[in-house]
């Protein structure tokens, strides 16, 4: 008789699968998720992006409905255009995650420390497909909401360049890093912080070109600094008082433009990251990528 019910129970869970591969979908019913419950501690909701705490999450007839807390944001794009390259923009606080039915009946969203947000098959005659959506009332140029893939979410504490960790960090997938730089309002920050930097020194293409070389015997110190709650390194001259007196030691260490030595990046779960530059409209920063989750340290 348990042999048969493990059968049937098989049978029953088949066919779900996510957009993204990345979420189990095979798991037990007692993981359903609450009607509605207000978030304690950080949550995954998937590909390595995490819900802050105070993030309401509330159940609707396919799928769950999120507000993040006061001071946070989505970031989207569009998946209709992937043959482009990726744009991205600042959405509401507030986004869904949903489970399709290709057959007849209906799945069920569940959620799992594992994998975050999946789909039950539930009574669902095809095969169960879990998509990010943004919230109806703040898509962007009449797009439908499907087409809107979620790809962070950001702290909007830091929406000008700070030096530092950031309090409450924002999460940016890696591949959608660069669109995140390449923003009007991040770039233009990241600009005005290096024309102060260099105000009285010679910027050199090591900054501004993705292959560029520093300046002939220049001392460069990596400083950290987040926008956005999302951590990168700027590279700026070292050894110079006027900046001293501006940033914060312990937020800068030497850099070394051959070894790269001067900031590390751990991931998370013993995922290995790596180091990477980021350019955009002829500012460089540098960046932690390889995870779902890098946290970018100088030392």
């Amino acid at each position: 008789m348990l042999k048969q019910l493990i059968i049937l129970a098989a049978l029953f869970l088949i066919g779900c699968a996510p957009e993204d591969g990345n979420i189990p979908m095979i798991q037990p019913a007692d993981q359903k998720v609450p009607a509605q419950e207000v978030i304690s501690e950080s949550r995954e909701l998937t590909n390595g992006i995490h819900f802050p705490v105070g993030t309401i999450v509330q159940t609707t007839a396919s799928g769950i409905r999120y507000e993040l807390p006061a001071g946070y944001r989505t970031l989207f794009t569009d998946v209709a255009h992937e043959d482009k390259l990726p744009i991205v923009w600042i959405g509401s606080a507030i986004g869904g995650y949903s489970c399709v039915c290709s057959g007849g009946g209906a799945c069920t969203v569940i959620y799992t420390q594992q994998g975050g947000y999946g789909c039950l098959q539930s009574d669902c005659t095809g095969s169960c497909t879990g998509s990010h959506s943004e919230d109806p009332d703040t898509r962007t140029n009449g797009a439908e909401v499907s087409e809107h893939q979620l790809v962070g979410i950001i702290s909007l504490e830091t929406e000008e360049l700070a030096i530092g960790e950031p309090r409450h960090p924002g999460h940016v997938l890696p591949e959608y890093q660069a669109a995140f730089f390449a923003l009007p309002e991040v770039r233009a920050e990241i600009k005005k912080n290096y024309d102060f930097a260099y105000a009285n020194y010679e910027l050199p293409t090591l900054v501004t070109q993705t292959e560029g070389e520093p300046a002939p015997d220049a001392n460069y110190v990596m400083l950290q600094a987040h926008i956005y709650g999302v951590s990168f390194g700027m590279l700026v001259p070292g050894n110079t008082q006027e900046l001293a007196d501006v940033f914060p030691e312990e937020f800068m260490a030497d850099f070394d433009p051959l070894t790269k030595n001067g900031f590390s990046c751990d991931g998370s779960n013993g995922c290995t990251c790596v180091g990477e530059k980021q350019c955009a409209f002829g500012y460089c920063v540098w960046t932690c990528s390889g995870c779902s989750k890098c946290t970018l340290t100088v030392e």
